[in-house]
């Protein structure tokens, strides 16, 4: 027969994990900046899509590195993120899925680059050497 003791010990033992796994299922994962393309024949740029918590920032960028008002969206993501509500709209409107990997993250088939990362890099380098042109 076990003590009192020991059975909170072993309760304390088991528990601890159980929390740990939650608190990270409900942390920030996905916090951070993310860089995209710019869909445009005429306009030399990178988007960001910015994550803190349950909201998300997209926003465009040109050459001058002045961000465009009119192409400004900001929404909330749903409690298991896989979905954004645009609350702001401005190039994104109404809903749209949402999928995320620890590198990147797509909406509507456009992927973004977590920041930082080789792919990050190397977009936001083309766009400084197409824009010094």
């Amino acid at each position: 027969m076990m003590s009192a003791t020991m059975k909170r010990s072993l309760l304390i033992v088991a528990a601890v994990p159980a929390l740990a796994f939650g608190l990270t299922a409900c942390g920030g994962g996905a916090d951070g900046k993310y860089i995209g393309e710019v869909e445009s024949a005429t306009n030399a740029g990178y988007t960001t899509l910015t994550i803190d918590g349950n909201t998300i920032t997209y926003q465009a960028f040109y050459c001058s590195n002045t961000p465009k008002a009119d192409e400004k969206s900001i929404g909330q993501l749903n409690d298991n993120q896989t979905q954004v509500i645009w609350t702001q709209e401005g190039t994104w409107e109404g809903n749209d899925q949402i999928s995320m990997t620890d590198d990147a993250l797509s909406i509507a088939g456009e992927t973004f680059t977590r920041e930082g990362t080789d792919a990050a890099q190397a977009q936001l380098k083309e766009h400084r050497e197409t824009c010094s042109d």
